[in-house]
């Protein structure tokens, strides 16, 4: 999966080292990586049954889209490392305590925390991430005092994995079932903050807080808003959320007032938060190594007690006239004599200018760090990274303190070292595939391996990378079936080093050494199936089996298309095939003139002229059979309606067709019955039938084709075979019409005619 490296087990590549938390989820650990000698935070699932391949799929989907994340306040996922047993997700290092450790504090100390997490949370959501499960144990401090978010997408697969009941983090929406929203992750929010302030779950809010300071109606309406259980009714924006936090916290447009006897000292703009300066060491910050800090000594601060105390009416002024945050006081160890300090407005000009130089720098620098950030620099920068990491975090905390010239100064280094670093990628990068490559074609699977691994870590969308990652790891199967088909093809047996040198062409189709190895076996294993396959293709021949015989010419020719032997013998079996089918159809045909079925005949001869239109004796055989089924339909045609004779073209027609039928030489059995039938029926249709007419005397009686006969009681007529219609008339009576036939040779029953029904 692109982006994420595969490596040992967490229980041989991680050294634990301290175990930090432990939850229903699984445990954190703070660890060391020993593939790459570098500390990490190592969360390891729970202990159990095997995780299913759906579920392990899900949480390595999920690792992606967190991994994609890159704010300063989060906590970036390194790597994701399945085991069947207990997956485990590798972090960044954040050695300080866990926001769980803040329950009961004042509102003063955390609501600049919380809207850092509130910004954190936003960008995520900027990003198209969306936590899921935040709780206050994802929210871990860093060693310079940063809150850092950690578990997005992931710890909501966990849990998910775990079967968890809902905590009173989750939103509705999430706990009936609903797709992941930004919602959700407001309503954390809205619910740490309540937890915060020491509200159990579903509790009105305190009048106030642990301190036993009240709580602002704003603070409270703001919260409200968070963790309403209505998505109409809750905040639906984190980033604004964020503002509001940050604008309620100490000394901000005095919503809450700092205590007495204490500094609060604004955090990096990346909305680090407040820090306590004095009277004591910050709760959250870790210490800095000694000679990296900036703080002020006391003497320092008695001597600049009444520059600070002359300027404090410009600081309170001065916020109103400008848009940028301006200082409470400059910095005592930056004023540069007593003189300059008699000036507090070209003092703030001058703060301002190099603020505003800073704050270009850091706009500089930012892009160039996130870049390398989401190349997972802090794996493969090396010296010259860490160093440049090292000095923007000290401008950081230069312009955290408002040094702004220590800070830019501290920037530009760090600049340059981002810079190069940057510049150095495609080169390494570079050398990375290269080696990849050439390990392949020395067959080091390890070192293959270890190339293309690193050039991920640099740049985790390498296609080439990922390609040739994919073959190093095939590698080792390969050799083997490489091993197998030498063998094999050492003792003769070509069709099993056919086979093994397919199967490792197969699994990587860009092994040079197998696809030689295969086209060699191949090419020997076709000489011999040519020899093979054109021997038994002549015995089919000989044998009259030419259905096999082309089989076995045409698998030889598809060998060795430019062969003449093969097309020979498929000449030779074609032609006798064709041979074959035209004494078969002969024989049909000659079956079927002598029992008289004539169209079988026709349909015989005609194939055999499809084979070969020069035979004659099919051409004479199909004439003869045409003419003898066309007279043998028509006669049958006469005798199966006799009545068609008594017309006198009919009756003329047939006594022509008679007379041929008598012309035919020899008479064969059914022409000879034909040619009696048909005599009988002419005879009969010519002879006159004797029909008597009974009517009432009343009825005036009219036969069609014979003429009006009157009224009478009996009527004797003489008629040919055939129908007629009779119809009889009368006054004041309906007419009647009677159709009757009259059969050859048969008597006819009286035809009554009487019109009985008045009108």
């Amino acid at each position: 999966m692109t982006g994420l490296v595969e490596g040992p087990t967490p229980s041989t590549r991680f050294q634990l080292i301290r175990r930090v938390d432990k939850d229903e989820l699984g445990e954190l650990w703070t660890a060391r990586d020993t593939t790459l000698d570098e500390p990490v935070l190592l969360r390891t699932g729970r202990k159990g049954p095997p995780w299913t391949g759906d579920a392990l799929d899900a949480l390595r989907r999920a690792c992606v889209q967190a991994r994609r994340l890159h704010h300063r306040g989060v906590l970036r996922l390194l790597d994701f490392h399945p085991d069947d047993d207990t997956p485990s997700i590798s972090m960044e290092p954040a050695d300080g305590e866990a926001l769980v450790g803040w329950a009961g504090r004042p509102s003063e100390e955390w609501l600049p925390v919380l809207s850092q997490i509130a910004e954190t949370v936003a960008e995520a959501h900027r990003q198209g991430v969306v936590h899921r499960s935040l709780t206050p144990v994802h929210v871990r401090f860093d060693a310079a005092g940063r809150p850092r978010v950690w578990g997005f997408a992931c710890e909501a697969i966990l849990a998910a994995a775990a079967g968890l009941p809902a905590n009173r983090f989750m939103s509705p929406q999430q706990t009936a079932g609903d797709p992941p929203a930004p919602a959700d992750d407001v309503f954390a929010i809205g619910e740490i903050a309540a937890w915060l302030l020491g509200t159990g779950p579903g509790e009105p809010l305190p009048a106030s807080d642990a301190a036993g300071e009240p709580v602002p109606r704003v603070l409270a309406a703001l919260i409200e808003r968070l963790r309403a259980p209505a998505l109409a009714e809750r905040l639906s924006d984190l980033g604004e959320a964020a503002r509001e936090l940050a604008a309620l916290g100490p000394g901000a447009d005095g919503s809450l007032e700092a205590p007495a006897g204490e500094r609060l000292t604004p955090m990096p703009r990346d909305g680090a938060g407040f820090r306590r300066t004095t009277p004591g060491p910050s709760p959250v910050a870790s210490p800095r190594p000694a000679g990296t800090g900036r703080g002020m000594t006391l003497a320092v601060w008695g001597g600049l007690a009444l520059l600070l105390a002359g300027m404090l009416g410009v600081i309170f002024v001065l916020p109103r006239m400008v848009n940028d945050d301006i200082p409470q006081a400059p910095d005592p160890v930056t004023a540069e004599s007593p003189e300059e300090a008699e000036d507090p407005q070209a003092e703030i000009r001058r703060l301002l200018e190099a603020k505003r130089a800073a704050e270009a720098l850091l706009t500089d620098i930012e892009p160039v760090r996130a870049g390398l950030a989401s190349r997972t620099v802090e794996r493969w920068g090396g010296p010259v990274w860490r160093t440049a990491e090292e000095q923007f975090l000290d401008g950081e905390e230069a312009f955290g303190r408002r040094d702004y010239a220590v800070a830019s100064a501290a920037w530009e280094s760090a600049l340059a070292g981002f810079r190069e670093v940057e510049s150095g990628i495609p080169q390494r990068l570079a050398e990375h595939l290269a080696n990849g490559a050439q390990a392949l074609e020395q067959a080091d699977a390890e070192g293959a391996v270890e190339a293309f691994e690193a050039a991920l870590i640099m740049d985790p969308a390498n296609g080439v990378a990922d390609a040739g990652l994919a073959r190093a790891r095939q590698l080792p199967d390969v050799l083997v079936l490489m091993a197998d088909g030498a063998a094999a093809e050492s003792a003769g047996e070509l069709a099993a080093a056919a086979e093994a040198y397919g199967k490792a062409a197969a699994a990587d189709p860009q092994y040079a050494p197998a696809i030689e190895a295969r086209d060699r076996v191949a090419s020997a294993r076709a000489g011999a199936g040519f020899r093979r396959l054109m021997s038994q293709g002549y015995a089919a021949l000989e044998a009259a089996d030419f259905a096999t015989a082309r089989a076995r010419f045409e698998a030889a020719a598809a060998m060795r298309p430019s062969a003449e032997g093969p097309r020979d013998g498929l000449v030779q079996a074609d032609e006798g095939a064709r041979r074959v089918r035209i004494e078969s159809h002969r024989a049909d045909a000659e079956t079927a003139v002598s029992a008289e079925r004539w169209a079988a005949a026709v349909a015989a001869y005609e194939a055999i002229l499809k084979e070969d239109a020069s035979l004659a004796f099919a051409q004479e055989g199909v004439a003869q059979a045409r003419y003898r089924q066309a007279l043998d339909e028509r006669i049958e045609a006469y005798l199966g309606d006799p009545l068609r004779l008594a017309a006198d073209a009919v009756s003329a027609s047939a006594a022509r067709d008679l007379a041929a039928a008598r012309a035919i030489s020899p008479v064969t059995p059914r022409l000879d019955e034909q040619i009696q039938r048909l005599d009988r029926q002419l005879r009969l249709a010519a002879q006159p039938v004797p029909v008597s007419v009974v009517s009432d005397n009343a009825t005036e009686v009219t036969v069609y084709r014979v003429g009006r006969l009157g009224a009478f009681d009996t009527h004797q007529l003489s008629l040919k075979p055939g129908r007629y219609t009779a119809v009889g008339t009368r006054v004041g009576y309906r007419d009647v019409r009677v159709e009757f036939t009259i059969m050859p040779g048969e008597p006819v029953a009286p035809v009554t005619v009487r019109c009985e029904e008045p009108i």
